[in-house]
């Protein structure tokens, strides 16, 4: 009787250390349920962590020592701006995928905040080119508002553009070392705020060419349509331009936006622009140049 009544004080005892061992934890740090379930998620998303390390552009050096030169040859790059979420996606999806079936290169500008996380086509395309060293993502812009940039402080610069910068590192993971502005429109304090933020080369307006000892311009040098109301423009005037640029820089830009080439739907491509394109690309091979993107021209010492 002494030993079954010494066993059923001992379960009390530890039933009531139990019970006071529960009440405190749940007053301090909630129901060991949710305990368990807090250290199963920390450990789930640690793991995520760890094989999420976003890839930079910059592979080898010191970053502060990058900076983009001047090509040895002939080179051309096509910026294609306005890559974003919905909005023209399968055009965007079409010219990267046309361009690269020739075994050329192309800069997508993506707006960090229009979508690229939420829509599964143009996230999924993103997320595989990144891995294809022919394809380059540049931060355009954040939002895309209408002259975004060009009004702000530096302070002002940095936060927004970080914002951006951040939204791709983590949706896309890669850096971006390229800052594309929108409406190609920036001031001297934007410069400053991308400096910090690792941004190598800034592609604005039109004939930029410039290098303040931590960012380079390049400006586009030509472009395939002016505006929503125009035609495109005549190949031989954009492969003139290009060789224009060609005898004072060794390199040529050229602004490409998906909606150049949409049909009236606003949707799809328009096939009688989609074959002169596809002309533009035969055409620029025979300048003999090859192609490249901005980030293919930085160099770490």
């Amino acid at each position: 009787m002494a030993k079954k009544k010494a066993i059923k004080n001992t379960i009390k005892i530890i039933f009531l250390f139990i019970v006071v061992i529960s009440f405190w934890s749940t007053l301090l740090w909630g129901s060991p349920f949710s305990l368990i379930d807090k250290y199963l998620n920390f450990s789930e998303n640690s793991l995520i962590i760890k094989n999420t390390t976003p890839v930079s552009y910059l592979s080898s050096g010191n970053q502060s020592l990058c900076r983009a030169y001047p090509p040895k040859e002939r080179t051309i790059i096509f910026r294609l701006d306005d890559v974003q979420g919905y909005l023209w996606n399968k055009i965007v999806i079409n010219i990267t995928n046309t361009v690269l079936a020739k075994n050329m290169s192309i800069t997508l500008a993506v707006i960090s905040n229009r979508s690229i996380d939420k829509d599964p086509l143009i996230n999924n395309f993103l997320v595989d080119k990144v891995k294809d060293p022919r394809v380059e993502i540049a931060q355009h812009g954040t939002d895309h508002t209408y002259y975004e940039y060009p009004n702000l402080t530096e302070e002002e610069t940095y936060s927004l553009a970080k914002i951006g910068l951040d939204k791709i590192i983590d949706v896309l993971n890669v850096r971006p070392v390229t800052f594309i502005p929108p409406n190609n429109e920036l001031n001297e304090n934007n410069t400053q705020a991308f400096s910090r933020l690792g941004i190598k080369i800034i592609s604005g307006k039109k004939g930029d060419y410039d290098f303040n000892g931590e960012i380079s311009k390049l400006g586009y040098d030509t472009l395939t349509k002016y505006s929503a109301n125009t035609s495109l423009i005549p190949i031989r005037d954009i492969i003139l331009a290009c060789n224009n640029s060609f005898a004072r820089k060794n390199i040529c830009i050229i602004m490409i936006h998906p909606q150049d080439y949409i049909d009236d739907d606003n949707k799809t491509m328009n096939g009688t622009r989609y074959f002169e394109f596809t002309k533009l690309l035969g055409e620029l091979t025979k300048t003999g140049a090859k192609f490249s993107t901005f980030k293919d021209l930085i160099k770490c010492q």
